[in-house]
């Protein structure tokens, strides 16, 4: 039996990136006291902003199958590391024998909670935004906003990139800063990135305490579902939050 099954492959890096930063903010002296979980890569289920968007092909079928696949095998939980896979978050709610982790739920928590003073911008996929998904999941989060469509578009470009294999991660994340910092105020407004390609560029992103990764939040709610300790010297976040709500 497994403690938690990812249901991966949009896209493979976001989520080779969970399984790293699980693996790293678990504070563990062994192999046995990590968590143990069942990575499900499927590359193949359709794109979620083409199917908001454009009425393209329903990625629902292919993600549920991969649930199914995660509750057969005896996984507790399962998580998603795609924010605009969330569209979906009430049928993966229904799911009978194992539990949703929800990253857009569990990241609107946090937010309201940390940065109740603050505008909370989501950085995102369009497929996201025309969704509506944070509103609708965190409707009691505070002020959410979102950057110009020029903005958006941008990012968007960026998360494609990222897709593609692009490696100059820092020239990215440089480009989405500047024009970040050109829309909004610094000290009123704290960033999502609600893209979990948006979550590579982290390290590159020179604003201490600006950022919340949505990426970062649902791997200590994964740890703290999962009843171990984080590790608070590698953990980006506030490990006190995850501590105290242990029971999410």
């Amino acid at each position: 039996m497994f403690d938690v099954g990812i249901i991966g492959g949009m896209g493979p890096a976001a989520t080779a990136e969970l399984l790293r930063r699980i693996v790293l903010y678990t504070s563990a002296q062994t192999d046995q006291e990590h968590i143990k979980m069942c990575i499900f890569n499927d590359p193949t289920i359709p794109d979620r902003t083409d199917y908001i968007i454009r009425n393209g092909k329903s990625p629902l079928p292919a993600i549920m199958y991969n649930i199914n696949l995660a509750r057969d095998i005896g996984c507790k939980y399962f998580a998603i590391p795609c924010n605009t896979s969330h569209f979906f978050y009430k049928e993966f709610e229904k799911v009978q024998g194992i539990e949703f982790i929800n990253m857009v739920g569990e990241t609107c928590k946090y937010a309201a909670e940390v940065f109740s003073d603050r505008k909370i911008c989501i950085l995102a996929t369009l497929g996201t935004i025309e969704g509506n998904i944070y509103k609708k999941v965190g409707a009691t989060m505070g002020n959410v906003v979102y950057p110009s469509m020029e903005v958006n578009n941008i990012l968007m470009e960026t998360i494609c990139c990222i897709k593609a294999g692009e490696n100059n991660l820092v020239k990215l994340a440089d480009r989405m800063l500047q024009m970040l910092l050109c829309e909004f105020p610094v000290n009123e407004t704290v960033f999502v990135l609600a893209c979990t390609e948006l979550s590579l560029l982290l390290p590159y992103l020179n604003l201490n305490g600006q950022f919340i990764d949505a990426m970062d939040v649902l791997a200590g709610a994964i740890i703290s579902k999962c009843y171990k300790p984080i590790n608070k010297e590698t953990f980006n976040l506030s490990g006190d939050y995850f501590f105290h709500n242990s029971n999410l």
